[in-house]
């Protein structure tokens, strides 16, 4: 009865945090970490982070010319192209499904955007340990430089507003 009582009570923790195989949390998305947290970012408009960050000639951003070009919504690799395109990712279902947007307002943990520029899967995945692919941008050896990340938390966490 006990053993029952400790599976049933593991199984409530695993659908509230989400678990790997191991029956632990399967990322330090679900972990608690301040990274998922919005508290202290500073907010951030569409029309700075992206002429900062996400364009090819932006600081510490995106770093392959061209990758991210109109295609039909759905497709990879996600629309950047422009500011207007850009906010069209806001509560655009992802393509990795489970519920992920590509950017979903005031929810790290829930957007893909985030996840990949922090590192990809397997270390970041959605809560329900769904991988988002590798680390962006594209290339790289290691996530974006810390100004980039805040300028990217500070949009989402101020509701990733269309301007």
């Amino acid at each position: 009865m006990r053993r029952l009582g400790r599976a049933l009570g593991m199984l409530t923790v695993c659908s509230v945090l989400g678990c790997g195989a191991s029956g632990g949390p399967c990322s330090l998305t679900d972990a608690g970490s301040p990274l998922f947290q919005c508290a202290g970012s500073t907010p951030e408009t569409l029309t700075d982070l992206w002429n900062t960050v996400l364009r090819d000639a932006g600081v510490g951003g995106c770093a392959v010319a061209g990758c991210h070009l109109p295609r039909p919504a759905g497709t990879s690799p996600t629309d950047y192209s422009t500011i207007a395109a850009t906010a069209l990712n806001v509560g655009l279902a992802s393509q990795y499904g489970h519920g992920l947007k590509v950017v979903d307002p005031n929810n790290l943990a829930n957007s893909t955007l985030w996840l990949k520029v922090l590192g990809g899967s397997p270390t970041y995945q959605s809560l329900d340990c769904t991988g988002v692919g590798p680390l962006m941008p594209s290339g790289a050896a290691g996530p974006m430089n810390a100004a980039a990340l805040a300028k990217i938390k500070g949009w989402i966490c101020a509701g990733a507003p269309a301007q």
